[in-house]
């Protein structure tokens, strides 16, 4: 887990698993209008959207997006080498029309 030194006092205030690196890439997403599930009926549609990567770790990624997802959020992932499906962890508005969304990859 990260550490970071504030006052010269070592408080873990990184709370994160893996370390992050800067990871810029254009991705395209996939997701439904239903919440929080895995699986969906044969003639549902999804989504697909597109979001700039921004970081990147073993166990997540962060994106910038101009749609919203909420926590919870099923994601199936088509330019992340390994990883096919995340879950939004948080999202944060960061701008009129963008978010900064954590994923965790599953």
């Amino acid at each position: 887990m990260d550490e970071k030194l504030t006052n010269g006092n070592n408080f873990s205030l990184e709370k994160r698993m893996y370390k992050r690196e800067k990871f810029e890439k254009i991705i395209t997403y996939s997701t439904s209008l239903a919440n929080h599930t895995f699986c969906y009926p044969a003639d549902y549609k999804m989504l697909m959207l597109e979001g700039k990567a921004i970081d990147i770790s073993y166990g997540g990624l962060g994106m910038i997006t101009s749609f919203e997802l909420e926590p919870g959020k099923v994601l199936l992932l088509n330019d992340i080498e390994g990883q096919d499906v995340g879950i939004v962890k948080s999202s944060h508005m960061i701008g009129s029309d963008s978010y900064r969304v954590g994923i965790a990859f599953s």
